[in-house]
């Protein structure tokens, strides 16, 4: 998902969901290797059951590492993407299941964004080669040597996208690596190895949720089982609380790591091949408890009113699911109302917690969004749209001060040096803000300037006493001056809760004190814009010496040791002390921050490193547009919609109206597809939304006329997707008779290839962030242009080009290989073989066993890498899985589920954020006092009650609501369970045959049978439930979903279809 800075903001508000994964050490202190053993007790002291490995979050960082040079042959991204499961597997140390699942064919409304970022890549990539041929020239004019450059074999990271070539070798090898693990390690023979390739349709993390999904409630399943997720995307959080799974944890690297100055140095003894492998492979690693986060949810999310309604702990985990989907995923774009780093979760969470009493109901019910509800609820975030946005410009201006003022106290600091040096006329230097570009830096003549030497920077000399105005520069003088006028401006015009501000604006409703209203708003926004374009007047005009000047002293840069300090926080040259990382220049001595990659005089030899960090800080810089576009938006300021939709989609007045209205359709129907897609699987694979720019909250009205069906569809084969997401530039990936399509002009799609494109910045800062305004795909011209080219294709390219199920492997000691070979040795020549598990010996799982196209057990497993030997005398045997693609189940926890001990209390929780709604808005309850909440559940009908003002409830209370338990209301770790009490009485045209006085069983184990209405499925509610809320009863297995209903709509409104 989409969501930048998501798991920083998670982990820092709630800091009990991450812990540091502990790994037994591969080398000893003298830097040789060390055996590890799998099969051995956790060193975390817990044992997991199921890994689950999003294997692209795997194979990017082998492909293209950021702290060394790229593999130069594919012989090494494989052995790097060995050595890096290996880790997670030491780690995790699963004792039923691995899953390993590489991305396949997305639905198209993904496909939309992988166009994008491949098609950006190219570019990017492009750029890069350009801006590295310019330093190599650079450095060589002013005598530097620079290690030649080294062609890469695997250069091109777009080639990971199935079909290519490069896929169908990496899953080659991959099969060899299970193999070989299977055969030879003792922690993997007592385990299940499913590998899920790239020929299998979906995106690895949701094919991975589908196989966890279609396992609960079924015969033998566990609904304890201990589930952990390898993943980079902020989105795995999501599919794990949409799971209802309680015991699931998200492995990932620690992204924000701090500097540990106590790391043991090796002595050398080791091979430089093994140095190189522990200087990659030994980034920490932390373990994201997705228990804990329920913990803090079920708290936080508590309304400040009692409910109409059963309050169920597990829809308000839906709901926040939801609600997320707001501020970035990757099929929408984002909210222009909505931005994370400014606090937006934190302001829908504080809305929802007050608002939840009179919505009507929860925003989702059954993984399905409840429009009506979720209008009522964004009508009232559409309410602070003009404060939400004057803020953002009021920050912004004050970010891009700071950096102008970091820009000043450089100059001056520059200005001083050569005063003090004696340095007469005009300097060799560089404005800071001029060009980016290496070829663009030629080196200074030395007989024009006077050099300080390489010494030690001699003393500042000492400052006049200036006034404070002296001080400002204009803009800041300009700014302080209306600070005042400018703060009350944006408060009349601000749509604000507190009582003062009601007063004022019922004080502005007259006519007059409107029209002043209107003027003061215009006068701030007019004087902002002059103070911004004044501030920018002066970065332009501005000539800023870098360190590039020989004139001056370079000084060296000296990473910050202190106990918090980052990578990249430095030094003061000056002794002023530690300086965050972020910090342009020194706030006391006003120093610029020293560059990290130190200057190389002539003679000298730069390394490979040095010189891959200097063009990465070109490229970097390259992708810096402050101030290129100016805002001609102006979000916030009066006619700021007209403006957008004016620019963005090109509306009149006259067609503005219904373009809007589009939007707000299809971006509402691609809310409806993202949440079932995370609570149900695919439900198109033809759906995309259709624009660059999402609508604003003020236009997602009259949403309940809006049509929630879709069409399931098929997913494209691997050729057509990769003509769907590749640029020309890659061409090289596709089958020779496909390039021709991308490239010819006479193409009759080569207008889905442009060389250049626009990239709108959006208001944003780096290239990275902006819109890439690329046409859309028609899938059905690509389409009937691929299929005509599909007879050229040989034997191995349609291989590549099928679809395929994803394999089962297990060693022939295990259990389950037993079936496996019945399967095998079946002769059913005119049929395909199928064989249900037996979840007895499969511990629990169940799925249908399908024979594979080749040997099952060959004795011979060739090596797909020279540097490996082949697999002689395999002892593993291998069969297609296949799991239900039918059936749903229901966002609840399963019948059994035994909670976690809570490690959450009320103390625990963050105070109140402070949002655009002010600070006394949240009036979450604390401590005593709390509305009296019925916490009873449907699911097993045990109602749970405080009353005011009496004991806290804790996080395992509400949790426990969830499985019908009853709870002491003061929680904690002497709960002791109690046996529920006798299940509601179903309503009528339920079989009474299955109702508790029938041993409560609740629903059958087939389910039920034909002629009986599901839960959930249509027919009258069991009274008391919530209003969107969850319709299902207690379930010991859950019913496949049959053929849509024959009842007329009016009659089912909730009909799958």
């Amino acid at each position: 998902m989409g969501v930048p800075s998501f798991y920083r903001w998670l982990s820092q508000k709630y800091p009990k969901i991450v812990e540091d994964v502990v790994e037994d050490e591969p080398m000893d202190e003298l830097g040789r290797a060390v055996a590890l053993d799998a099969s051995r007790a956790n060193p975390n002291g817990i044992e997991f059951d199921n890994l689950y490995l999003d294997m692209n979050g795997i194979i990017h960082p082998c492909f293209h590492p950021e702290d060394r040079p790229a593999p130069t042959t594919e012989g090494e991204v494989f052995e790097n993407i060995f050595d890096y499961i290996d880790r997670l597997f030491l780690m995790i140390r699963p004792r039923k299941v691995l899953y390993m699942a590489i991305d396949g064919v997305a639905p198209r409304a993904k496909m939309n964004q992988q166009r994008s970022r491949r098609f950006r890549a190219a570019q990017e990539a492009k750029e890069k080669a350009m801006e590295e041929e310019k330093l190599r020239e650079k450095l060589t004019r002013e005598g530097v040597k620079v290690q030649p450059k080294v062609e890469s074999g695997v250069f091109d990271s777009n080639v990971i996208t199935p079909g290519t070539p490069f896929m169908g070798r990496l899953s080659e090898a991959l099969k060899y690596y299970v193999h070989d693990r299977l055969n030879n390690d003792p922690g993997w023979r007592g385990i299940e190895v499913i590998f899920s390739d790239a020929s299998v349709p979906g995106e690895g993390e949701h094919k991975a949720m589908h196989y966890i999904r279609q396992q609960r409630g079924l015969p033998g399943a566990n609904p304890n089982t201990r589930h952990v997720v390898y993943g980079l995307d902020a989105d795995l959080i999501m599919l794990g609380l949409a799971t209802h799974e309680p015991h699931f944890w998200i492995l990932r690297e620690l992204v924000f790591q701090k500097k540990d100055t106590n790391a043991p140095q090796t002595l050398g003894m080791g091979t430089e091949e093994t140095k190189k492998k522990v200087a990659i492979a030994r980034k920490p690693y932390q373990l994201l408890s997705v228990s804990v986060l329920r913990e803090y949810l079920a708290l936080e999310l508590r309304p400040v009113a009692p409910t109409p309604f059963k309050l169920d702990p597990e829809r308000l985990f839906d709901d926040f699911i939801f609600m997320c989907f707001f501020v970035g995923n990757d099929f929408l774009p984002h909210s222009p109302t909505l931005e994370i780093r400014e606090g937006a979760i934190d302001l829908l969470m504080t809305l929802y917690r007050n608002l939840l009493p009179t919505l009507g109901g929860y925003l989702c019910a059954d993984g399905r969004p409840n429009l009506p509800v979720v209008e009522n609820f964004v009508q009232v975030v559409a309410q602070h749209e003009d404060a939400i946005f004057q803020k953002r410009a009021k920050k912004e201006a004050q970010m891009r001060s700071r950096r102008h003022r970091e820009k000043q106290k450089a100059k001056d600091y520059y200005d001083r040096q050569r005063q003090a040096s004696g340095t007469v006329g005009p300097s060799n230097s560089y404005a800071l803000g001029g060009s980016k570009l290496a070829s663009d830096r030629a080196p200074a003549a030395p007989d024009q300037l006077v050099a300080l030497g390489r010494g030690r920077a001699p003393p500042p000399p000492p400052a006049k006493n200036k006034t404070a105005e002296e001080n400002k520069s204009a803009a800041d003088a300009l700014r302080e001056r209306l600070k005042a006028r400018g703060k009350r401006a944006a408060e009349a015009t601000a749509d604000v809760t507190t009582e003062d501000a009601d007063a004022k604006k019922a004080k502005t409703a007259e006519g007059e004190d409107k029209e002043d209203a209107k003027a003061k708003a215009k006068e701030f926004w007019s004087e902002l814009e002059q103070a911004t374009t004044e501030a920018e007047k002066e970065d332009s005009e501005s000539t800023l010496t870098t360190v590039d000047s020989d004139e001056v002293v370079e000084h060296p840069f000296v990473q910050a040791t202190g106990p918090d300090a980052q990578p990249g926080d430095w030094m003061c040259p000056t002794g002023c002390g530690a300086m965050y990382g972020n910090k342009g220049s020194c706030f006391r001595c006003g120093c610029p921050k020293p560059s990290e990659v130190r200057k190389f005089k002539a003679g000298e030899e730069m390394d490979s490193k040095s010189f891959l960090k200097q063009l990465e800080g070109i490229v970097k810089n390259l992708g810096d547009r402050e101030g290129e576009s100016p805002d001609t938006i102006r979000l916030g300021e009066s006619g700021w919609k007209d403006r957008y939709y004016e620019a963005k989609m090109k509306a009149t007045p006259q067609t503005r109206e219904q373009i809007a209205r589009g939007m707000v359709v299809e971006y509402v129907r691609g809310l409806i597809w993202v949440c079932r897609y995370y609570f149900e699987g695919c439900c198109s694979w033809g759906w995309f939304y259709p624009y660059h720019y999402a609508p604003f909250a003020s236009d997602l009205t009259n949403l309940a006329g809006i049509s929630t069906d879709f069409e399931l569809g098929k997913p494209f084969k691997p050729f057509s997707q990769l003509m769907g997401v590749l640029p020309a530039a890659s061409s090289h990936a596709l089958p020779a008779a496909y390039a021709p399509l991308m490239s010819d002009k006479d193409s009759p799609i080569i207008d889905f290839y442009p060389e250049d494109f626009d990239l709108d910045m959006n208001g944003k800062r780096f290239t990275w962030q902006a819109v890439a305004l690329l046409p859309w795909i028609d899938s059905r011209r690509l389409l009937e242009q691929t299929d005509m080219l599909e007879y050229t294709l040989t034997a191995e390219e349609k291989r590549r080009n099928s679809i395929n199920e994803e394999e089962i492997y297990v060693n022939t000691a295990h259990p389950l290989a037993k079936q496996f070979v019945k399967l095998d040795e079946r002769e059913d020549e005119d049929a395909e073989k199928t064989l249900p598990m037996d979840p007895k010996l499969s511990d629990g799982m169940n799925a249908t066993l399908v024979s594979v196209k080749r040997e099952a057990k060959p004795s011979t497993i060739p090596s797909p890498i020279s540097c490996r030997p082949d697999i002689q005398n395999n002892q593993v045997i291998v069969a297609s899985l296949r799991l239900p693609t039918d059936r749903f189940v229901p966002p609840v926890l399963m019948p059994g589920t035994v909670l976690p001990t809570p490690s959450v209390t009320e103390q625990d929780l963050p105070p109140p954020p402070m949002t655009i709604l002010g600070e006394n808005f949240d009036r979450r309850p604390r401590g005593g006092g709390q509305p009296t909440i019925d916490y009873g559940r449907g699911m097993a009908g045990h109602p749970m009650a405080g009353p005011i003002g009496g004991p806290r409830m804790d996080s395992r209370a509400l949790l426990d609501a969830s499985m019908g338990r009853g709870a002491p209301l003061g929680g904690g770790a002497n709960f002791q369970q109690r046996a529920p009490p006798p299940p509601p009485t179903y309503p009528q045209g339920y079989p009474q045959q299955y109702t508790p006085g029938g041993g409560g069983r609740g629903v059958p184990l087939g389910g039920f049978p034909s002629g009986n209405p599901t839960p959930g499925r249509g027919g009258p509610s069991p009274a008391g439930y919530a209003p969107g809320g969850n319709r299902f009863a207690a379930l010991n297995n859950l019913p496949r979903r049959g053929p849509p209903s024959t009842r007329p709509p009016s009659s089912d409104p909730r009909a799958r279809k």
